[in-house]
């Protein structure tokens, strides 16, 4: 482990770096302390930084010209820290690292985290704002895997490395054929170390993708466009999946077209868990599901329900998935989003505001092309609408029943006569 000094005023520039193990060390300008910060908010002898045998961690001013402080509080002698505290040696911030990542996060993975390294990182997949996605090759068993890698500045974001664990933790514990199976979590080894995931790799398209291609076909594509009776077998899938979720205690809270994978062969993934909320369950049939607490609240969608929009963790509960999945039915009815903004303020608005019906939404444009005689399903919009109410007591009472209703509808509804498969859009040249 090692103790990192930052410059208040350029938080990428280190003013000490310095490995610790269990003993005393002396901070300060002085170069003969074991650690030398040069700032003039640094005395001559600062502090002391002493480690326990067994990882205790102590700090203790040495009634310098700043001051010392831990979590805002000035120290009084020798005084106890975690890796978690937020530590100011004058106005210079003191942290640990091990290996580059913020020590605190280890207390989250396994003992023997630090292990040789076992992937080769191939083809990239998905350049994100916070992470890179390659195809990547497994060595010890010989097969292709999807390695999702931090971002260097992501990396040094304690709150984003929480995230990044916390998906791969409850990803890992819900097993279910609409989750990823997580199959590793490591970092990458020196000198560009990274905290990376692996997961099962997956040729497919998202669900916004496909029913994006509904108007606009791929022109190097000869597949049929996605019908509608497709595309419901394809919601029924995300609903078993957020179905099997709710039995575990876990409510996804960010349910939205483009975090939905549908694979050449019809698997059909929900993806993107960092943000789920756990809840306890009255009578568990399965053990509780464990990842590290988080406060984040997901951001705002088109889908998301008003009691997300009104911030209260407290009040998201299964109801606001199930808001979402009639937010899905209203994309796959419509193509179209429920909700159609430009600014952040007029999305809040519209998110405490009545949604459009399917046939309002559409009432100046051309119906869709894969609709059932060209009709919108009278039905399936009524129960659209209704999984989409204000209030969450007026939706369906649990995703099975919306799920029925949805059934009744595919059973009664002849299928297209059409065959539609994504192995087309998908085959290597």
């Amino acid at each position: 482990m090692e103790a990192i000094l930052i410059h208040p005023d350029f938080p990428t520039h280190t003013l000490a770096r310095c490995i610790i193990k269990p003993g005393l060390y002396r901070i300060g300008h002085l170069p003969t302390n074991e650690i030398v910060v040069d700032h003039p908010s640094i005395s001559a002898l600062h502090a002391h930084l002493t480690i326990g045998d067994h990882g205790e961690i102590f700090l203790e001013d040495l009634a310098s010209s700043n001051g010392s402080s831990i979590n805002g509080i000035p120290t009084r002698g020798s005084t106890p820290l975690t890796l978690e505290c937020q530590v100011l040696l004058g106005s210079v911030s003191l942290s640990f690292q091990n290996r580059g990542i913020p020590a605190a996060v280890f207390q989250y993975l396994p003992d023997d985290f630090l292990s040789s390294p076992r992937y080769l990182p191939g083809n990239l997949i998905v350049q994100g704002s916070t992470s890179t996605i390659y195809e990547a090759h497994d060595r010890s068993l010989n097969r292709t895997v999807a390695m999702k890698i931090l971002l260097p500045i992501t990396q040094s974001n304690p709150t984003a490395i929480l995230h990044f664990i916390r998906e791969s933790h409850i990803t890992a514990q819900l097993q279910h054929p609409g989750i990823l199976p997580i199959f590793d979590l490591d970092l990458s080894p020196p000198p560009q170390t990274a905290l990376f995931s692996t997961t099962r790799f997956v040729e497919g398209l998202s669900l916004a993708q496909l029913v994006d291609s509904i108007h606009s076909p791929s022109p190097t594509s000869s597949s049929t466009p996605p019908s509608l009776s497709s595309l419901l077998v394809i919601w029924q899938k995300v609903a078993d999946t957020i179905a099997y979720a709710h039995s575990r205690g876990v409510i996804h809270g960010k349910i939205r077209p483009e975090i939905i994978t549908v694979g050449r062969f019809g698997e059909v993934f929900v993806n993107d868990w960092n943000l789920a909320k756990i809840i306890p369950l009255p009578n568990p049939q399965y053990p509780a599901i464990q990842a590290p607490i988080t406060l984040s609240i997901p951001p705002l969608s088109p889908y998301s329900s008003p009691e997300q929009a009104e911030a209260d963790p407290d009040a998201i509960h299964q109801k606001t998935d199930i808001h979402a999945l009639g937010g899905l039915l209203f994309f796959i009815l419509t193509t179209t989003h429920p909700i159609t903004t430009s600014t952040e303020s007029e999305l809040l608005e519209k998110i405490l505001s009545p949604r459009p019906s399917p046939s309002q939404a559409l009432a100046h444009s051309t119906p869709p092309p894969h609709w059932p005689s060209k009709t919108l399903p009278p039905s399936l919009a009524a129960i659209t609408e209704r999984a989409l109410s204000l209030n969450p007591n007026d939706r369906h009472d649990s995703v099975q029943d919306l799920q029925k209703e949805v059934a009744d509808y595919q059973i009664s509804t002849p299928s297209s006569s059409k065959s539609w498969s994504l192995t087309n859009p998908f085959s290597r040249h």
